[in-house]
Parts: structure tokens; sequence; C-alpha cells
């Protein structure tokens, strides 16, 4: 099993649905606060209809973010039905 280590570098992603600004941020405190880096998706912040950006787009973050050597976690702010489109783009 592994396990998330102080100063470890994980992303905040969102493969469906957009989050707002002060959820981000909040996150993103909150994973500071527990002493990890963090990185986010570029889709985040972005907003496609009810979509955090294309299908395309946040399919992108996922796979640079499993690509990324550094990123040891991956965390989901806003999953949804939106998360299935990309499943043939993983």
């Amino acid at each position: 099993m592994l396990k998330l280590n102080f100063g470890d570098t994980v992303a905040l992603i969102s493969s469906a649905y957009f989050s707002e600004t002060i959820s981000v941020h909040l996150g993103q405190e909150r994973l500071e606060a527990l002493g990890f880096r963090v990185i986010l998706g570029k889709s985040i912040g972005k907003q496609y209809g009810y979509l955090a950006g294309t299908d395309d787009e946040r399919a992108s973050d996922i796979n640079e973010m499993f690509k990324n050597k550094k990123v040891k976690g991956i965390f989901e702010l806003r999953g949804g039905s939106g998360s299935a489109r990309l499943l043939d783009r993983l």
C-alpha cells in the first residue's frame, strides 16, 4: 500500500463539473495545510457549460497528472456524469 507523505506533490483536478474559485482555493489551502505541494489541473477554473472545460481539456488534465512523476496523489474537486465521457480519452 502506498501512502502520501509530508511534502509530497498532489494534484487537484475536476473531471466533470466546474468548481467555483472559492472551492478550489479552500481545497488547495487544506491540502497545503496538511503539508502537501499542490498542482492544479489546467481545466480548473474553466467552464464549458456545466463542465470544467471541454472533454479533451479535462482528459488531458488526468493524463498529464498520471504522467507527472512528481505527482503522488490525485484529488477530484468535482466528479459526476461528465467523468464517464472521458473514458475513451484516458
